[in-house]
């Protein structure tokens, strides 16, 4: 195949100038990342070789193994042709002049040319291009295209064309080394790409894990703030609980000794009242700062919410205005009073964080059962509804995570929520949010029912009963021995646990152990322990003044043997009868 200029070799300058040509091709792709394909690199190549050889057609040809052994040709127009000998073109490595008298493999492949664009090709110039399988993932190496030059049947004078010269044949070996470079670039520029991008997508998972170390490292210290001011208030509280168990029991005594007539009873009234308020205070704020273990009780939801609501008013702020709806007919439930205090503190404050410009919270009661259920006695329920914001749909979903808040700029823990999902949980009941953007939100908290009423045992203290109550302190240790003696029960007192085994150890007719936990010493879980081994199935009673996190020691099948302090005579006598009944 020889151009269509003259016969013979072209000029030395004209091959330069071409060489130059393809070099210029070879930059230009490198300085392109769009044509950096395969397809478009060879295509670019066989564009080049038609405009400066001036053939009538340059096809791009991939050659693949057949299964049968054969070779599969991959057409322009996506035929594949399959030869049965083939051998010929896998073993091309440098530019051969193909024409039908080859062989019977040599016709079908010029034929199979003559299909796009239809004329008949009386031979081709086959180039061939090999590469490493890697630029197109296959497991075949080498990669080999051809780009055939196809000369077309146009008259009688072009069948005596010349085959080309030597200079010919270096010139489509250049334009063939130049496209196998840069295929292999193109891979190289792939394989760039590639690890660019993944060193970018690692990056930035690397900047999501510092940013969610720096969160949980945030969180790490808000919450040990919270566990140092926790351990503070339960220290404190315990103390405290102790000063307030002499006043309001000692008060309570004095009030039921005093002729009705006394003026001082007024008095002593107004003390007692104002000892059982710095109880509730102390409870409630407890139970603000840290989550205490459940300790369930008959409730009455009403007044509990009344109670809370002064604490309430003064959380939210003057430009907050809270309301108590309290239309249940019946608000009776089995609950721990801190955790009612503090699912309902959770909530009022969440809503006050939503109106930041003030606005009007309500709290109220009703029944009902929550959203997707059917059947069943209708629920007591707790609901906290607020003109706030409100919330999108993504919100709601995540509401109740640990650790999810819209407020991390001003310091939010996102574990308001989540604690009182966890509550209302334990209590078998459940909870649910309606809001949308700029229209407030309703929290509804659906808690199962109490029984009317409780049947009252007889009590227990007409009959002669010992008690040996182990307390530190005096003052308590002397209040509790007078209020169960006026009950009838004869009281042993120790003033610390070590004290309390030699009690134990003078009389063999103790029916029941009323100790306190943290004493000098050995403590009251030490001694119930040795207690318990040396007569198994003995009675305890726990006395503590700790919040429910920080009583050291004490397991959980103990909580249900236990009285808070402060506590009054009637709710002591109570217990007292309740764990010789067996009913605790």
């Amino acid at each position: 195949m020889t151009t269509r200029a003259a016969a013979g070799d072209p000029p030395r300058g004209d091959v330069d100038r071409r060489l130059a040509r393809v070099q210029e091709l070879s930059e230009l792709v490198l300085r392109c990342p769009s044509f950096a394909t395969p397809a478009e690199i060879l295509e670019r190549a066989a564009e080049l070789l038609r405009r400066e050889l001036e053939v009538d057609a340059v096809h791009v040809l991939h050659l693949a193994d057949d299964a049968d052994g054969g070779v599969r040709v991959r057409l322009p127009d996506g035929a594949t042709l399959v030869l049965a000998d083939g051998r010929m073109l896998r073993a091309l490595e440098q530019p051969h002049l193909l024409r039908a008298t080859d062989g019977p493999g040599a016709a079908s492949l010029l034929r199979a040319l003559e299909r796009d664009p239809p004329a008949s090709v009386l031979e081709a110039m086959l180039v061939p291009v090999r590469v490493d399988a890697s630029v197109e993932h296959t497991t075949e190496k080498p990669v080999t295209w051809i780009l055939a030059m196809c000369r077309h049947e146009v008259g009688a004078a072009d069948v005596a064309r010349e085959v080309p010269g030597p200079r010919h044949l270096a010139f489509l070996q250049n334009v063939a080394g130049h496209v196998e470079r840069l295929l292999q670039n193109a891979r190289l520029a792939h394989d760039l790409r590639s690890q660019a991008d993944e060193l970018a997508q690692s990056n930035q998972r690397l900047q999501s894990s510092l940013d969610e170390l720096a969160k949980a490292q945030q969180q790490l210290v808000q919450a040990s703030k919270m566990e140092a001011l926790g351990r503070l208030a339960g220290g404190i509280a315990h103390d405290f609980n102790n000063l307030l168990t002499v006043i309001l029991s000692t008060a309570d005594l004095m009030h039921q000794d005093l002729p009705s007539g006394e003026p001082i009873r007024h008095d002593l009234a107004a003390l007692v009242e104002a000892a059982q308020r710095a109880s509730t205070l102390t409870r409630q704020l407890l139970t603000f700062g840290r989550r205490r273990p459940g300790k369930a009780q008959h409730l009455e939801l009403h007044p509990l919410l009344t109670d809370m609501s002064r604490l309430l008013r003064r959380l939210i702020g003057e430009d907050v205005t809270l309301e108590l709806r309290l239309e249940a007919r019946h608000d009776h439930l089995e609950a721990d009073p801190a955790q009612i205090e503090q699912v309902v503190m959770n909530l009022v404050l969440n809503a006050r964080e939503a109106m930041p410009y003030g606005g009007t919270v309500v709290l109220e009661t009703g029944f009902g059962r929550p959203e997707g259920t059917t059947g069943g006695p209708p629920m007591l329920m707790l609901a906290v509804s607020d003109t706030g914001l409100g919330m999108d749909a993504a919100t709601r979903a995540r509401v109740f995570e640990p650790f999810f808040t819209t407020k991390a700029s001003q310091g939010g823990t996102g574990m308001g929520l989540a604690t009182v999902y966890g509550i209302v949980r334990d209590l078998c009941g459940s909870v649910q949010v309606n809001s949308q953007p700029g229209q407030g939100a309703r929290f509804e908290v659906f808690l199962p029912r109490s029984a009317i009423g409780e049947e009252e045992g007889e009590s227990d203290a007409a009959r002669r009963v010992t008690v040996l109550v182990v307390e530190d302190e005096p003052a308590i240790r002397r209040l509790v021995a007078r209020i169960l003696g006026r009950r009838g029960y004869e009281v042993l007192a120790a003033p610390d646990g070590e004290s309390g085994l030699r009690r134990f150890s003078e009389r063999e007719d103790i029916d029941l152990v009323l100790t306190d936990i943290v004493m000098p010493g050995l403590d009251g879980v030490g001694m119930a322990q040795e207690l318990r081994a040396r007569r198994p199935g003995l009675p305890v009673l726990f006395m503590s003044g700790y919040p429910g996190d920080n009583r050291p020691g004490l397991d959980e099948d103990d909580l249900d043997l236990l009285i808070d302090k402060p506590f009054t005579p009637d709710q002591l006598i109570e217990r007292v009868e309740q764990v010789l009944r067996g009913q605790s």
